[in-house]
């Protein structure tokens, strides 16, 4: 694919989300900024877009799951996602089932998925995460109060549902 192509997709998918919004907390985004983020680990991620970003001087956060680690041919194991680190990329924290967590019944669980990837990463020499992307862009009341008593500073959605799609804790 072409570069500027690619680039161009980027840069409407981050355009297409909802508008972000702080919700709680002192911190400010400064104008025109974008947030380039990818969750889930695909190969692709490694291979295209982060040669693509440090060619053309873009920072961006991926988003580290062991979710679909076990699908080898489309998917980053710990070595690979800690290549993002080495690269100067922000590694963040997609939850190790990257379940649903606007399910209350979930909330109580979300501790042990965060503490279970900062471990993982750990091992291949990657920071413990400050920040995390809410695994199907949804959480709850529950696990927001979950996630207050953790190290993460910055958490984040997609689009669906409408509101707002970042959060500052």
């Amino acid at each position: 694919m072409n570069r500027r192509i690619m680039l161009l997709l980027l840069l409407l998918a981050a355009i297409g989300c909802d508008g972000a919004e702080e919700v709680a907390g002192p911190k400010t985004i400064p104008d025109k900024t974008v947030v380039l983020t990818f969750d889930d680990g695909v190969l692709s991620h490694l291979t295209t877009v982060m040669p693509l970003l440090k060619e053309l001087g873009f920072g961006a956060t991926f988003y580290a799951t062991f979710a679909y680690m076990k699908d080898w041919e489309n998917y980053l194991d710990w070595k690979e996602i800690a290549e993002f680190h080495k690269a100067g990329f922000e590694v963040g924290n997609h939850t190790w089932t990257s379940a649903g967590f606007q399910d209350p019944d979930l909330a109580p669980q979300l501790l042990n998925e965060l503490r279970g990837v900062e471990s993982r990463l750990a091992e291949v020499g990657v920071p413990s995460p400050v920040t995390l992307a809410w695994p199907g862009c949804a959480f709850g009341p529950e696990a927001l109060a979950e996630l207050e008593k953790t190290g993460v500073q910055f958490a984040r959605r997609g689009m669906q549902p409408s509101g707002a799609s970042i959060l500052f804790l």
